[in-house]
């Protein structure tokens, strides 16, 4: 190693809210948000040293930008001056010193807000386990006091992104255990008020449920505990599909049992912190199994399975919890760090670990109740370690996983689909895919609607019939509609017009016999692109007008803006420059929330080619055009407000039209 010395004492730094730093008293201008996400990867390391190749993964993840170790160096550099101004020049760094393959970053005991709160938090439970629970609770007030927000806020990056997910995690398990200390201390009726606040804000923690259930008794106040249960039951029932646990169930019948006011007995439902040693695998099965039951009642047309008898008609649309997907990324996370091999970064020998396939499992389920919503991008942080890993492994049917749920979200640039069609290609080559007739079926839709995205018609029109074929070898509807519907925009793309009229025919009949609104919905989308492609606006607009509708339906903005974006295409076609910037606006202001690149450009260019026909200030390379083509006309609550015959776009407000 080259470099020595001890850390600066006067340096000290805070993670746990704002990034903040200070040397002897006085605060350090930390630089870009960048820079200052480095130094969180270099502080959170703990005195190790930190390779290149990670600090390239923590920083950008597979998005590299040009000459990504020359910006490393550069940012390394400026932090060396920063925090060691006296030094004098060519002299060894002795805060931020250099390693055989990275960079250490020295910093004393106590210097770091977020290192001083886990080491009180696991005093505690120290304490805790002696019988020290006045002690305990010292620790966890002090350790709790040390947060001031949300951590490391405003810093990008993929590594930012897991430390908030664990660090929130930790700080929400120090919550209740600091409750269950002021719960054993006899202080409950104190507590209460705090307890029900954070209970309020957390409905679906089950142990912040029960703790609430045992304070409330406890203080005599039997009826509303047993409400405070009902409404938790209900709670969990209506978000995520799945009942109480055991443990908030035993509980329930324990304070049955006991008289109002007498202290109950039996064990607390625990909650597990990321990271904790507690095994990752146990914490992966039961989100997975939550998961897996939230799929099936929130999106059944995404679960390969025969149809129902019955259509049932769709649960309304409903955002998946922000603490249950921070558990799954949390829970992801805790279970690749445990795995050989994951501080170094170098590939290892022998058999896969069970948990890889696990985690997929657990993030592909993630990734389809989000797909389309405003939560799209949220498993792509995740599913980027979790391909790390899987190469590092040789599971190459795991690393296929995990480019599809990565393919299945938002392009960051044009050329990104394009990159992810080509790996995704190769992954559905490796024998562990190949070999899988689910995989393969899923895999090859997706891989279908890339190529389709990416005008490679013939090589998308050949996989979508490999889809479709897989699709109905396993009895999938669903997934076998979805394929029709790409062979559909394959044959438009060669300019076949009767094969995509036939195409479409099917594809629409076997959709509607569903009667599922996601699947229809998605259908009538790529048929209406498909008459786009083929110079049929009229039957374009009319399709894609009911696909709008289903989109909105089941709370998909991202497929509502996408098809907002193809309206205002169909418009121009028919020479209604109005309708058009009228619909390339609402899909701007729907963009927003989704961030989707392709959407965007899809809906400015459309936007742009209506005002230049009306003449307006927006002509093509005017000043006044390109401000107001980069300006969103209306806020997204104007965009998903309801329509009104007076509020929305003439060719939008007409009669259903004839879909054939």
């Amino acid at each position: 190693m080259r470099g020595s010395g001890d850390a600066h004492d006067g340096l000290r730094f805070r993670l746990l809210g704002s990034v903040h730093g200070e040397r002897d008293g006085r605060p350090l201008a930390l630089g870009a948000p960048q820079q200052r996400a480095l130094l969180a990867v270099l502080l959170l390391r703990g005195n190790r040293p930190v390779s290149t190749a990670e600090l390239l993964d923590a920083l950008w993840g597979e998005r590299l930008p040009d000459r990504a170790v020359g910006t490393l160096r550069t940012y390394v550099s400026r932090l060396r001056r920063l925090l060691e101004p006296d030094r004098p020049a060519r002299s060894a760094a002795t805060v931020l010193v250099s390693t055989d393959d990275g960079y250490l970053l020295r910093v004393s005991p106590g210097a770091l807000d977020s290192a001083e709160f886990e080491r009180r938090t696991t005093q505690a439970g120290r304490l805790r386990t002696a019988g020290d629970t006045t002690g305990a609770h010292r620790e966890l007030d002090a350790a709790l006091a040390l947060w001031s927000g949300t951590p490391l806020t405003g810093l990008p990056g993929p590594h930012a992104e897991r430390q908030r997910d664990r660090l929130t995690e930790l700080w929400l398990t120090a919550r209740e255990e600091y409750f269950h200390c002021s719960l054993a201390l006899e202080r409950h009726t104190t507590t209460i008020p705090h307890l029900r606040a954070f209970a309020a804000e957390h409905p679906l923690r089950e142990r912040t449920q029960a703790l609430l259930m045992q304070a409330l008794h406890r203080d005599g106040r039997q009826a509303e505990a047993f409400r405070v249960y009902e409404e938790t039951s209900r709670a969990l029932a209506e978000e995520i599909g799945v009942g109480p646990g055991r443990e908030l169930s035993a509980l329930h019948t324990r304070l049955r049992g006991t008289p109002p006011g007498a202290p109950t007995r039996g064990r607390t439902p625990r909650t597990r912190a990321a990271g904790a040693p507690a095994a990752p695998a146990d914490t992966l099965d039961r989100l997975l199994a939550e998961t897996r039951t939230a799929l099936t009642r929130l999106r059944p047309d995404l679960v390969p399975a025969p149809p129902r008898p019955v259509p049932a008609p769709p649960p309304p649309p409903t955002a998946l919890p922000d603490d249950f997907q921070r558990r799954i990324a949390a829970a992801v996370a805790a279970a690749l760090d445990g795995l050989p091999g994951s501080r170094t970064g170098r590939p290892t020998s022998g058999r896969a670990p069970a948990a890889l396939g696990t985690a997929a499992d657990l993030l592909t389920a993630w990734a389809r109740l989000v797909r389309g919503t405003t939560d799209c991008h949220r498993p792509t942080d995740s599913a980027h370690r979790l391909l790390a890993a899987a190469r590092r492994h040789g599971d190459t049917r795991t690393a296929g996983r995990a480019l599809r749920v990565l393919a299945a979200a938002p392009p960051a640039g044009p050329d990104d689909r394009a990159r992810a069609a080509d790996r995704l290609r190769r992954a559905l080559r490796h024998p562990g895919t190949a070999d899988d007739p689910q995989d393969l079926a899923e895999g090859a839709l997706d891989l279908a609607l890339l190529l389709v995205l990416t005008d490679r018609p013939q090589e998308a029109l050949s996989w979508s019939e490999r889809a479709r074929d897989r699709s109905t070898a396993l009895d999938a509807p669903h997934h076998r509609a979805r394929a029709l519907a790409l062979t559909v925009r394959a044959h438009a793309l060669l300019a076949d017009a009767d094969a995509t009229q036939r195409a479409a025919a099917r594809a629409l009949d076997e959709a509607r016999d569903l009667a599922d609104p996601h699947t229809l919905g998605t259908v009538l989308h790529h048929v209406g692109c498909a008459h786009l492609a083929l110079g049929d606006a009229g039957r374009a607009v009319a399709h894609l007008r009911e696909a709008r509708h289903h989109h909105r339906r089941t709370g998909q903005p991202r497929w509502e803006a996408h098809a907002w974006a193809r309206l205002a295409e169909g418009a121009l076609a028919q020479r209604h420059p109005e309708e058009a910037a009228a619909c390339a606006t609402q899909a701007l202001a729907l963009e927003r929330t989704v961030r989707d690149p392709i959407c965007r450009g899809l809906a400015l260019a459309a936007r742009g080619q209506a005002l230049h026909v009306l003449g307006g200030p927006g002509g093509p390379g005017t000043p006044a055009g390109l401000d107001v083509l980069d300006a969103l006309d209306g806020p997204v609550a104007a965009a998903a407000a309801p329509e009104s015959p007076a509020t929305a776009p003439r060719a939008l407000t007409a009669g259903p039209a004839p879909l054939s």
